[in-house]
């Protein structure tokens, strides 16, 4: 009988710290989230600006390479809007997160990156914070 006590008991702890560990993972995931949620929302938010304001040397450019400018950053933005919409809920959408982060690297990357110093940091916090998301959430 003691032994079936103690069994219960130890079955009792380890569903009770479970239970714990549980919602300190949660607790971890939401901030993570919440996190991520806040720097993507700031890269489609500047992406916008970027978009209609042009940018450093905007003027200068020929037609074709305001259009391709405003392609590009059209490009940035909807790749960040999909990535904030994923994380803007509580059950993530890994897949089209992954899709709109792959779009909008890649997008930038076909920008004259040093026009754009402040948002290639932006851009690295809103990474790295997508990061720290995924390994506190998957």
């Amino acid at each position: 009988m003691r032994r079936l006590a103690v069994l219960f008991a130890a079955v009792a702890l380890g569903a009770l710290l479970a239970q714990i560990t549980g919602c300190k993972s949660a607790a971890e995931c939401r901030k993570a989230r919440l996190s991520a949620v806040s720097s993507w929302e700031g890269i489609k938010a500047q992406a916008g600006k970027h978009k209609l304001g042009g940018g450093p040397g905007y003027d200068e450019m020929s037609e074709s390479q305001k259009k391709k400018h405003f392609d590009d950053w059209a490009d940035i933005e909807g790749g960040a809007h999909l990535v904030w919409e994923s994380f803007a809920f509580e059950q993530i959408t890994w897949n089209a997160a992954n899709n709109g982060r792959t779009r909008v690297n890649a997008a930038f990357d076909r920008v004259e990156k040093t026009r754009y110093a402040s948002f290639d940091g932006a851009l690295a916090t809103a990474n790295k914070r997508f990061t720290e998301a995924d390994a506190a959430c998957r």
